[in-house]
């Protein structure tokens, strides 16, 4: 009984740390005035090739959900450099899954030329976003080319990190991903310049509720079944994606109500 009572305790303060730990600033905190701010989105869209032979978007959901950032830094007087992965590219670069698909769509939705960087840590792209002006948006190629970035390599994190004056976390999808431009770039900005979107902190906090709240967090959590505190620490992080998913998922159906019938896959 003592060491299950021991047991639980450990388990309750890795739960109180993951819940109550301090998250970065938000949007609201910080004016983007003449700042490069780089942003973490999560552009992972379908794609299907046309009648013309050209690739292009059948549902945009993810890119209308980071509009509102986007918008708001650009209102604020800043420039906005964007980066995010598409599909699972195998051995590097790879036509069919670079981020230049979506930049027309792009620019018609922000009624801005966005510009195409071109690989995201080439001499081209550092050229690009080291002058851009207030109200300029750019995008990098896709993230995924580099297997350095899942891997969460810290050189990588670091380059990618000259492209911004503030960082800013947009990709809820991809949240909880020890990537490089996820969780290591942040290393590289000062802690005023590390955001979280405003809808990033929102959506968070309501899958950490959602967590905490239901019947299968408090299994997680009174499981009499002693396990070691690193086993316990993936039991949480896995019930932890999945309460971002769902969070995801219900802020992608704010934007396409019609996928309420599809399934959600985990």
């Amino acid at each position: 009984m003592e060491l299950l009572s021991a047991n639980l305790r450990l388990r309750y303060k890795i739960m109180h740390y993951f819940c109550h730990k301090k998250s970065m600033n938000t949007l609201d905190s910080f004016s983007f005035a003449n700042k490069r701010a780089l942003i973490r989105v999560d552009f992972n869209v379908p794609l299907r090739v046309n009648e013309d032979g050209n690739r292009v978007i059948t549902d945009d959901s993810r890119i209308l959900a980071a509009l509102p950032t986007i918008k708001h830094i650009l209102n604020d007087g800043g420039a906005v450099v964007l980066m995010s992965h598409l599909g699972r590219p195998k051995n590097g670069y790879d036509a069919d899954l670079s981020l230049n698909h979506l930049v027309d769509h792009l620019s018609s939705l922000l009624n801005v030329p966005v510009v195409f960087a071109g690989d995201c840590i080439g001499e081209e792209a550092f050229e690009t976003t080291v002058n851009l002006k207030a109200g300029q948006v750019a995008i990098l190629d896709n993230l995924r080319f580099y297997k350095e970035e899942t891997a969460g390599d810290k050189a990588f994190a670091e380059k990618l990190s000259k492209h911004g004056d503030i960082y800013v976390n947009d990709a809820f999808g991809t949240a909880h991903r020890a990537h490089a431009s996820t969780a290591i770039i942040a290393e590289f900005f000062k802690e005023a310049k590390k955001l979280e979107s405003n809808e990033l902190a929102k959506l968070l906090s309501m899958a950490i509720s959602a967590l905490l709240l239901s019947t299968n967090s408090k299994n997680l959590l009174l499981n009499a079944a002693p396990k070691s505190s690193l086993q316990y620490f993936h039991d949480f992080q896995s019930f932890l994606r999945r309460a971002l998913k769902i969070q995801e998922y219900q802020r992608i159906l704010a934007y396409s109500p019609e996928k309420k019938e599809e399934k959600i896959l985990f």
